[in-house]
């Protein structure tokens, strides 16, 4: 609940800023505002969750380091992106 509460707080201040910014300038902060509000709302959403979520899949290392009293240690982290017995679409396990 936290997560959508954060979210809803901060996109209201993103938007409330654009569209007084958009209002009060005019011109063409108001053309590029409209250019960004039109582009983003003719993809649709779950294209858009599917390439934001990739994007950050690849972000995420399959190994990760951190360290702790004994030295450094090496933990082994499986993704379900990445994981053999997943399938992916219909395609056969992942490789």
């Amino acid at each position: 609940m936290q997560i959508g509460l954060v979210t809803a707080i901060v996109s209201t201040l993103i938007g409330a800023c654009l569209g007084a910014a958009a209002g009060y300038f005019g011109g063409w902060i108001d053309h590029v505002v409209t250019w960004i509000y039109s582009t983003f709302s003719s993809i649709p959403n779950l294209v858009f969750l599917v390439v934001l979520a990739y994007g950050f899949s690849s972000l995420d290392s399959t190994t990760t380091r951190f360290s702790s009293s004994s030295g450094n240690q090496s933990v082994k982290r499986s993704s379900p992106y990445t994981s053999p017995s997943v399938p992916r679409f219909g395609l056969g396990p992942a490789v």
